[in-house]
């Protein structure tokens, strides 16, 4: 390898590793944990036992605040955490869909949960069965 390859080479290395913004390395990420529901089966036929279900889950943010350089500290501010819970059944069709809302920091978490009755869309209870469901979760405006 030449002496003009190395001197290349080492000028490009310098300017990756030393001039790369900290921001750059850390895309912000929204985690979501601890998936639960309760009770698992449950029965929504108005007996009142088991009618409902609570479905949870964890959700951590990170990395959404970067200090810019120059700073000693990142600026925080809330962030607008939108998450969708959707239900299917066991044919794929959504049943149920909600959408939530939370305000929460960066570089934290929170619990969030939503009951479930057992009701479709139209407010009727569906039919015994096997249903999925699914959380989704994005930062919004």
């Amino acid at each position: 390898m030449s002496f003009k390859c190395l001197i290349l080479l080492f000028v490009i290395s310098f300017l990756f590793i030393f001039l790369t913004p900290s921001f750059a390395s850390a895309a912000p990420s929204l985690i979501i944990k601890d998936i639960s529901d309760s009770p698992d089966p449950f029965s929504p036929n108005g007996d009142g036992f088991q009618d409902s279900t609570i479905i949870s889950a964890t959700i951590s943010a990170s990395g959404f605040s970067r200090s810019l350089p120059g700073q000693r500290k990142s600026p925080s501010f809330p962030l607008n955490l939108i998450w969708e819970l959707t239900i299917r059944n066991s044919q794929g069709r959504i049943i149920r869909k909600f959408i939530q809302r939370e305000r929460m920091e960066d570089n934290s978490e929170i619990r969030i949960s939503q009951v479930w009755d057992g009701k479709d869309i139209r407010r009727r209870i569906v039919p015994d069965g096997k249903y999925t469901y699914r959380i989704d979760a994005r930062i919004g405006r």
